[in-house]
């Protein structure tokens, strides 16, 4: 892995989870400029789900989005989110490993 996608691994950190949802639950995902299905979802299911804070959860959301893995569009019932980029989680998964 390359010193730029090792940091960027290390600045998504924990909002890994929250990628790792999304595409685990079918969210969309986006090849070009063709947009597949997208799920709604709002910050306290999520929460639930990943047995965390709505404010961790949120606060994982919009790191996801401003480093441009995913997506978000609010909706009156949650967020639809696009995952943009998800071979990101392959690096993710290998940097956790290797910290172990």
């Amino acid at each position: 892995m390359d010193e730029e996608t090792f940091q960027r691994c290390r600045r998504i950190g924990a909002a890994a989870a929250l990628l790792a949802a999304y595409v685990a639950l079918g969210f969309a995902s986006r090849s070009g400029d063709v947009f597949l299905g997208a799920v709604n979802l709002t910050d306290r299911n999520a929460a639930g789900l990943l047995r965390a804070s709505v404010a961790g959860v949120r606060r994982w959301r919009r790191r996801l989005v401003e480093e441009g893995l995913i997506e978000a569009k609010r909706t009156g019932r949650g967020y639809r989110v696009v995952v943009c980029e998800s071979d990101i989680l392959a690096n993710l998964l290998f940097a956790l490993r290797a910290d172990y």
